[in-house]
């Protein structure tokens, strides 16, 4: 599957399932990524290295749905890392490398949020999953945001 089309294709899922939603969005967004993911991943090799972009992928698709729906992005980057968590054990893949790129895709929300959006992202995660904050913190330099001030974004722990 192109990575292009599953970043959409989970967009599009998330901001239908917040639409179509009477009760809690964000439940609602992590079913989206768990079902996306769990038909990608299924009988995928462990060892392809269309996992951790599929996955990327998924949860940057995640994320864009979620601003498009107009939710709060902390609780949803929550929901999207909750989603991989929980389908972790169910699958034959590394659920370390799983949830690095779960956070790695989250942080593509940076092109289209503010620099307090992203500080208050890493701080909800890190609270949620201790260390994610550090591992967001970073796939935001490695991607070249490097304007984001490492004390701003960890002084919001």
């Amino acid at each position: 599957m192109d990575m292009f089309n599953l970043a959409q294709l989970t967009k599009h899922l998330v901001v239908k399932a917040v639409k179509d939603s009477d009760k809690d969005p964000y439940a609602a967004v992590k079913a989206g990524v768990r079902d996306t993911l769990k038909t990608y991943l299924k009988g995928m090799n462990p060892a392809n290295p269309e996992v951790r972009q599929g996955v990327m992928e998924v949860a940057r698709g995640a994320m864009t749905g979620l601003l498009l729906a107009d939710l709060a992005l902390p609780p949803g980057a929550i929901a999207v890392l909750q989603a991989v968590s929980e389908l972790a054990p169910e699958l034959p893949h590394d659920p370390t490398l799983l949830m690095v790129a779960t956070v790695e895709g989250i942080a593509e929300i940076r092109l289209l949020t503010s620099m307090d959006a992203l500080a208050l992202i890493q701080s909800a995660i890190d609270h949620e999953y201790m260390g994610t904050g550090e591992v967001f913190r970073k796939a935001l330099e490695d991607k070249g945001t490097r304007d984001v001030p490492v004390a701003r974004l960890s002084a919001a722990s």
